[in-house]
């Protein structure tokens, strides 16, 4: 099952919950290098940058990633619209946060679904086991 890796700082978390309420699998961190160890692994779908990560600080990792990975989406989240940004980097506005769940499900309509549908899956299967949800969050 793919997941997004998301790159950014404190409000990592708070977006990578979003995402997750929409049926995403979701890696969060604030460093570059474990993008890179992520990616090289496989199964990341796409890397979104948040808005408190410095564009210097992710260029090579962009490059690195759509020669790798050239179908894999990489998105900037940034209200700076007019930026010299790359063509091959998608930049997408940071408010609202349906803007970035709008344009993944443009881009990655089967990861949602595929996880969606797992997600249902092992909710049920809870359910038949008498599990609380409760637990599940453990």
């Amino acid at each position: 099952m793919s997941e997004i890796v998301l790159l950014d700082g404190h409000h990592r978390y708070f977006r990578a919950a979003v995402l997750k309420n929409r049926g995403y699998r979701v890696f969060t961190t604030e460093h570059v290098v474990e993008v890179c160890l992520r990616w090289a692994r496989g199964g990341c779908a796409a890397l979104i940058i948040g808005p408190q990560v410095q564009w210097k600080d992710v260029a090579t990792l962009c490059d690195w990633i759509k020669i790798n990975s050239p179908e894999k989406p990489v998105m900037l989240l940034s209200d700076h619209r007019n930026g010299k940004w790359p063509a091959r980097i998608e930049v997408v506005p940071t408010q609202p946060v349906q803007a970035l769940v709008e344009r993944l499900q443009v881009v990655l309509p089967h990861a949602c679904e595929q996880n969606r549908r797992v997600e249902m899956a092992a909710i049920r299967t809870r359910s038949a086991l008498g599990v609380s949800s409760r637990v599940r969050n453990s």
